[in-house]
């Protein structure tokens, strides 16, 4: 399933408290996201895949992965700043 998130400003708590193995976020249009606070608190996901995400607008990430106590993986290569 697929998703045009490239008008998404924010992203808060999102994913907060879901209960599944992974997350593949990699193919998300980030450009204009500007907040992910708490976006995965208190997750249940052990891996979550965010790479290529562009994150130049980002400018909240507080608590993005807190209370992620079953995250054991982490995929940011490719983030853009610029």
């Amino acid at each position: 399933m697929s998703f045009n998130t490239s008008k998404v400003r924010s992203a808060k708590y999102a994913f907060a408290g879901v209960n599944v193995s992974s997350l593949d976020l990699s193919n998300w249009n980030t450009k204009n996201m500007v907040d992910v606070t708490g976006m995965f608190y208190n997750s249940g996901a052990s891996m979550i895949n965010l790479s290529g995400w562009k994150v130049s607008s980002i400018s909240d990430y507080s608590d993005m992965f807190a209370n992620s106590s079953k995250l054991e993986s982490i995929n940011l290569r490719g983030w853009s700043t610029k």
